[in-house]
């Protein structure tokens, strides 16, 4: 008996030596620990997404003979940061490029230069420019696919998890964690949105 359990330890030491090692977050979720300081949530239940016609919808203006694809839900968070406000997110397609805009509650004043940080699950990290203009409405916005950087800023979303996304406002931060549901619907919208091919409109 004591030679079968020194196998069995034996071959689970290897996890150990690897880093694969299992925890448990303050929030109450299994986390696995890697070697080089990383970590991602443990991956114990399987989550149903839906297909991309679930997660996306087509709007059609006839005035203006215009295409819109978007995402059927916005994501919508409680701030984990000073004042605990409200961040919506909606999603949206037109013509070649995936648009994020971010909505910060009214009163919330933006500037060009207010930039997003996003965590993802795997430990790398990117910023986003805000490119609208200067408003007093709490929207901040920004464009993936028209560029170079567009791109490579799209295929991260679109294919890593988001852990933490913080956008920084004059004043203070605003904050949102997103949980594991969210962050595999936020980048699997995001891939169908990059995906979706537009059909012509019969005149």
């Amino acid at each position: 008996m004591r030679k079968i359990l020194f196998v069995l330890l034996l071959g689970f030491s290897p996890l150990v030596i690897l880093g694969q090692l299992k925890a448990t977050a303050e929030n109450g979720k299994k986390v696995v620990l890697f070697d080089d300081g990383t970590w991602r949530y443990e991956k114990t239940d399987i989550i149903n997404l839906g297909s991309c016609n679930e997660l996306i919808e087509e709007n059609y203006d006839r005035v203006s003979g215009e295409t819109t694809i978007s995402a059927a839900t916005p994501f919508s968070f409680k701030s984990d940061g000073q004042g605990g406000r409200n961040i919506t997110i909606l999603l949206y397609r037109q013509k070649k490029s995936v648009q994020m805009i971010l909505f910060l509650g009214d009163n919330t004043c933006i500037y060009p230069e207010d930039k997003v940080n996003i965590l993802f699950r795997d430990g790398t990290r990117i910023k986003i420019r805000n490119e609208y203009r200067f408003n007093c409405d709490g929207s901040w916005g920004s464009y993936f696919g028209r560029d170079n950087l567009g791109k490579l800023l799209l295929k991260y979303l679109s294919t890593k998890e988001v852990d933490v996304l913080r956008a920084h406002i004059k004043g203070y931060p605003v904050e949102c964690t997103f949980t594991q549901e969210q962050s595999e619907k936020f980048k699997k919208t995001i891939k169908c949105l990059k995906d979706y091919k537009f059909r012509k409109k019969k005149k």
